[in-house]
């Protein structure tokens, strides 16, 4: 865990360097696994994950952007503005959000990041990386989960599932995840 209370890709440093610098995707997934675990595990192990799960809640409140969104470091969308995929980021954030103890004291960010994500559905019911990108499998999968995880916005949700269900012939043809290191692009299988 960095100082700021987020969680880098790597290892701890001074938050300069892609590797060493928090990030809300990395952040939500180690508060995710740490919230699965933690009540199997032994009571003074429970106090370091108890304050990790603290300090990364309030490192994502920091990082939240004003349109309630969070952006990943490392996955991106070709065809967003700055190549970002605050749809992902988000995503990825309020799925952990809505599992975490005491879940009611991040209902603010939550509510923001249901927000952003019910502005950024397409007018078909898909998503892409941002707002008015063109929509995925992969990135309205993570909308529709995440909505569906936090509550409210139903019809949203469903017409999210109607947009992948329409689709779902393009399983075999998967969008592209971006690398934040060199801005390498690939797709997979």
């Amino acid at each position: 865990r960095n100082r700021d209370g987020g969680i880098p890709t790597f290892c701890r440093g001074w938050g300069t360097l892609p590797f060493d610098r928090s990030c809300p995707d990395i952040t939500a997934h180690v508060l995710l696994a740490l919230s699965a675990w933690r009540a199997q595990m032994p009571s003074e192990l429970r106090v370091s994950i108890d304050e990790t799960l603290l300090r990364g809640c309030e490192y994502l409140r920091s990082s939240q952007r004003q349109d309630g969104a969070w952006e990943p470091l490392w996955f991106g969308n070709e065809q967003a503005p700055g190549q970002a995929n605050p749809v992902y980021g988000t995503a990825r954030v309020l799925d952990a959000l809505a599992v975490l103890p005491d879940a009611g004291t991040y209902a603010g960010m939550v509510e923001a990041g249901q927000r952003f994500l019910v502005g950024a559905q397409n007018d078909d019911g898909s998503w892409g990386g941002a707002e008015r990108v063109a929509g995925t499998l992969e990135e309205t999968s993570l909308a529709v989960h995440a909505l569906s995880r936090t509550g409210g916005a139903e019809q949203v949700v469903e017409t999210g599932v109607g947009w992948i269900m329409a689709h779902i012939d393009q399983v075999d043809s998967p969008a592209a995840i971006g690398l934040y290191f060199a801005s390498l692009w690939y797709h997979e299988k």
